[in-house]
């Protein structure tokens, strides 16, 4: 039996949402969460107010083990960032299971080893690191986990969304980019680009201020046509299949909906629907499209640039 299977035999799973609070400083340590779905932040709090994000974490992570293992109070919140549930472990159950159990003993080291290489790392990037360059080593980083490797290198495409959004987000589907806002206030927001579920120091924009991850848009499956068919294509059926309200026999895909919510933007903008039928034409007509500008004698600008970049979020 494995670690996780034996903390589900005498833990109670809860769900929480959204913005709840599942610890809060200074609150006795009398569980351990095991977390089952969806997404946690924790935030620690200094004296003056300011917080600081020290990490996101979803299925299949710990949360509280240090505090149970020391006896001592919380020392930092944990907040719902993604709808989902948590198993609760009491204390005296999870020390017993650490001396009996070696594989939840294995479980805790392994997740003790993980935090303190990423605080490392998180402090060794603010010192001694610029934001461009703590980007690109958040880009390899992703790279490493989904990328494709090959003999020529590593090649990274559309699995960074797909893992983005579906792991680490928690969503049912895919494709996150700047679009409508999923509602009918008639919105816009610049959406998965900055990775706010990263932790500070590793996000792919330093940005406080930018739309929060609550968004697919369809356009972003019809760009991955080129590079993934197989997934996409799969992607934008659940699209229909789960969120029916987002596509009407009339004029196609909406351009937004909310993964959770399943609340959809009921707005067709031109550069949205220019993407996807672009992105139709070249799948169906290998590349045709993409073919004719290519030849275009001003496209040496485009070519400059695109063979610098070793990355795309679509």
């Amino acid at each position: 039996m494995g670690a996780r299977e034996s903390l589900q035999q005498i833990g109670q799973s809860r769900s929480f949402t959204r913005g709840q609070h599942l610890i809060r400083p200074g609150a006795p340590s009398d569980d351990v969460l095991l977390i089952e779905s969806g997404a946690v932040k924790v935030v620690l709090g200094a004296a003056n107010g300011a917080e600081s994000i020290l990490g996101f974490y979803g299925a299949g992570e710990l949360i509280g083990e240090m505090g149970v293992m020391s006896g001592q109070p919380r020392s930092a919140s944990v907040i719902a960032h993604v709808d989902g549930s948590a198993l609760h472990v009491p204390a005296k159950a999870f020390r017993h299971l650490m001396e009996t159990d070696r594989q939840v003993l294995l479980l805790v080291n392994d997740t003790l080893e993980r935090r303190v290489r990423s605080a490392d790392h998180r402090t060794l990037a603010i010192a001694s690191r610029d934001v461009r360059t703590r980007v690109g080593a958040q880009l390899m980083t992703w790279g490493r986990t989904c990328g494709l490797h090959t003999k020529d290198g590593l090649l990274i495409h559309a699995q960074v969304q797909i893992k983005y959004t579906t792991e680490t987000l928690g969503y049912p589907v895919w494709g996150m980019s700047p679009s409508s806002t999923a509602d009918d206030t008639g919105g816009y927001g610049g959406f998965a680009a900055a990775g706010l579920a990263l932790p500070v120091g590793q996000r792919l924009a330093q940005c406080s201020t930018c739309a929060t991850e609550t968004t697919a848009t369809p356009h972003a499956s019809f760009l991955a046509l080129s590079v993934l068919p197989q997934q996409a294509y799969a992607n934008i059926q659940r699209l229909r299949t789960l969120y029916p309200d987002i596509y009407t026999h009339d004029g196609g895909f909406y351009d937004a909906v909310n993964p959770v919510t399943g609340s959809v933007g009921h707005r067709r903008l031109v550069l949205d629907q220019s993407m996807i039928m672009a992105a139709l034409d070249n799948a169906l007509n290998d590349n045709a499209p993409q073919r004719h500008f290519a030849k275009d004698a001003t496209s040496w600008a485009a070519h400059t640039y695109l063979s610098m970049e070793t990355m795309s979020s679509h």
